[in-house]
């Protein structure tokens, strides 16, 4: 819910994180420490989960690779479901902690994106997703923390202050991510695979093919299901399975497509 105040009507609630404002936009961010260092991340109340530069994420991953989840976007991290290379090749990670201010929340799940145009081309033209994106914004930003941070929250922005204020609800879901490995792409309302999401513990999905069309999960129709519908028919516990209906070259089939645990 979305409240909207004249200053000094609401009493702010939680603990308070300075935050900078675009005078055009109105875009907020504020900086979210990560092993000690602060990085600039736009509050996005539209965005259904962290994303980040991926090579912010790989440097961090070098530094602590037992952060890393997998290769390819999952569950909601897969929320926008594009078909281009920096959804489908994003690195999914957990971060063990992160800092609002003075409110620490624990196993933050973030989606670093993969190359807009390939490994060598980014390295030479750099982040164009990312760049172009945070014009909107005041200043340099890592990425944007989504909904999966910000449920958790009742948040009060103060922008004539340019103050933000964190009264924290209630913990991330640690298994928030735990589906089948597939990436998912949506074209017409109609749902395909991507790309098959490599895990870092466990082995990729067999018997699905990237260009595949999803036409079921279980019992659910993916044509007749929204977005939100199919990811959630997709997940479950680890150790459970989803039967996924796939149509491609031979026509429609049924593969037992087991749960990941992305915890």
């Amino acid at each position: 819910m979305i409240v909207v105040a004249e200053p000094g009507r609401l009493a702010p609630e939680g603990a308070d994180a300075p935050i900078e404002i675009h005078p055009q936009t109105g875009l907020a961010s504020v900086d979210i420490g990560v092993a000690g260092a602060p990085h600039a991340f736009v509050i996005d109340a539209g965005g259904g989960y962290c994303w980040m530069r991926g090579q912010t994420l790989a440097q961090w991953l070098a530094a602590a690779p037992d952060w890393r989840r997998a290769e390819g976007a999952v569950g909601p991290a897969n929320d926008n479901m594009i078909d281009f290379a920096f959804e489908r090749q994003g690195t999914v990670a957990r971060l063990p902690e992160i800092a609002i201010g003075e409110t620490a929340l624990a196993n933050v799940g973030v989606m670093g994106t993969g190359p807009l145009l390939g490994a060598f081309g980014d390295a030479l033209v750099g982040d164009l997703f990312w760049d172009n994106w945070q014009k909107s914004a005041s200043r340099p930003v890592v990425g944007w923390l989504g909904a999966n941070v910000l449920r958790h929250f009742r948040l009060t922005i103060d922008y004539a202050n340019r103050m933000s204020y964190w009264r924290q609800q209630s913990a991330p879901d640690p298994h928030d991510l735990d589906q089948p490995g597939v990436t998912l792409v949506r074209r017409d309302g109609r749902y395909f695979i991507g790309g098959i999401v490599h895990p870092a513990r466990g082995a990729p999905l067999e018997g699905a093919r990237p260009g595949d069309e999803l036409i079921a999960v279980d019992g659910l129709s993916a044509r007749e299901g929204g977005k939100g519908a199919v990811l959630a028919a997709l997940h479950g516990p680890p150790g459970q399975s989803r039967t996924l209906t796939l149509s491609g070259p031979g026509g429609d089939r049924r593969i037992e497509a087991p749960i990941l645990d992305l915890s």
